[in-house]
């Protein structure tokens, strides 16, 4: 039951507590063992709630160890940069928005785990999302994605031109 699938029985045979909008950052690290603390940490906003209240989040754990409690989410998001992978701290997969036909990570990844950066390779392009996450054994709670920093591309896109310079002047010199 702890799997970070849309398949869960989770998301298939239980209400949800709770659908909602949160606007702000991706990168989350809780330090309280609530679903509000959890989304606090992203530094972002909570509201549009269509099922529940934000009492209802500060009043529900994320997870117990022991997986007696399990909180399951399905966050759909848009990225508008390329994402390199995802860290985090139990389970986790990631599908391209809409579908669920392809898990963009690997299946063992879905199972939780201690803090682990999962690679996307090839990285995902700029686009909409949908992640199912999975907290279940007590804190930690971690989550964030990886996306490159805007220096490390400069530094890549001036390797490129610099290859393709050097490559344009030995095609001249033959």
């Amino acid at each position: 039951m702890e799997q970070a699938l849309p398949t869960n029985t989770l998301l298939t045979t239980t209400n949800p507590i709770a659908a909602f909008t949160y606007t702000g950052n991706f990168n989350f690290n809780a330090t309280q063992n609530t679903i509000a603390n959890f989304f606090s940490t992203g530094g972002g906003t909570v509201g549009g709630f269509t099922i529940g209240s934000e009492t209802v989040l500060q009043n529900t754990d994320l997870s117990t160890s022991g997986f007696g409690d399990t909180t399951l989410m399905k966050i759909s998001f848009n990225s508008a940069n390329t994402i390199t992978g995802v860290t985090h701290d139990d389970g986790v997969s990631l599908y391209n928005a809409g579908t669920t036909a392809l898990d963009l990570l690997p299946t063992i990844d879905s199972a939780p785990t201690s803090k682990t950066l999962s690679t996307l390779v090839p990285p995902a392009p700029a686009g909409a999302y949908d992640l199912y996450y999975v907290e279940a054994n007590g804190l930690p709670a971690v989550l964030s994605t990886n996306v490159p920093e805007p220096g490390s591309l400069v530094l890549l896109g001036t390797g490129l031109l610099g290859l393709g310079l050097l490559a344009g002047r030995r095609r001249k010199t033959v």
